[in-house]
């Protein structure tokens, strides 16, 4: 049986056009003691990052009759929906999030969504492929 426990601390601010946001969140194994373990000797065991960094800008005046229209640019969660094709995966201790772009646009009970995403397995100095298989079970599967 695994323990495990996650911790966010999030803050956001809204502004007259604009919101930012960002939630840091550590993700471990009780009684894990990660002082003793750094990037270097082992990334897997650094559970403190970044869930979500982001800005968003209204890029139409707030007297408007269109009720969104906005540009929303950093890492963010992205769900829609019920989220079974799409969302935060948030029962995963360390949840979901996409480093993307999203232009938002909302009026008269139409909404529109235009996302573009980045992703890639691990920092590489040359090349960001994205295999879409999590190294986790590349490594299982090349074990077998």
């Amino acid at each position: 049986m695994h323990n495990t426990q996650r911790a966010r601390l999030n803050i956001g601010f809204t502004g007259y056009r604009f919101k930012i946001y960002t939630s840091l969140q550590d993700v471990r194994v009780w009684g894990q003691d990660a002082s003793t373990n750094n990037r270097t000797t082992a990334e897997n065991n650094n559970g403190v990052m970044f869930h979500e960094a982001w800005a968003e800008i209204m890029l139409i005046d707030t007297l408007s009759k269109i009720k969104t229209y906005a540009l929303k640019i950093g890492r963010q969660e992205i769900s829609y929906d019920d989220q079974k094709v799409l969302g935060s995966l948030d029962w995963l201790q360390q949840g979901r999030r996409h480093d993307a772009i999203v232009l938002k646009y909302a009026n008269k009970g139409w909404v529109f969504d235009f996302g573009v995403a980045f992703n890639q397995n691990k920092e590489l100095k040359s090349g960001t492929i994205y295999q879409g298989i999590p190294n986790g079970f590349m490594l299982l599967e090349q074990m077998e």
